[in-house]
């Protein structure tokens, strides 16, 4: 997962046949999520990498769904985030459906 402006810096890492997903749009060769758009809308902007994570998961790239993402989140976020952590998660999984 990147930033859409560090994709041209680290792109070349990307396996043959990897999926490239950015935080932004627009970015050619990547698929493109405003994940800080949906950590704000679920009122808690710093979790743009809760979203982002969500929309990998939705895609189905990872090496699992997002129901153990969900799980995992609920184990670790602190009390006073989980709700919010949990709403930009599922609003990056919904995202990518």
């Amino acid at each position: 997962f990147l930033h859409a402006d560090n994709l041209p810096v680290h792109g070349h890492y990307l396996r043959p046949g990897g999926a490239a997903l950015v935080n932004g749009s627009g970015v050619a060769g990547a698929d493109g999520v405003d994940a800080d758009r949906l950590a704000t809308l679920a009122g808690q902007p710093r979790a743009a990498n809760l979203a982002l994570l969500g929309y990998a998961a939705g895609k189905g790239v990872l090496f699992a769904g997002p129901d153990l993402f969900e799980e995992t989140i609920r184990k670790n976020a602190p009390a006073k985030y989980l709700d919010q952590n949990l709403a930009a998660f599922r609003a990056g999984v919904d995202a990518a459906r």
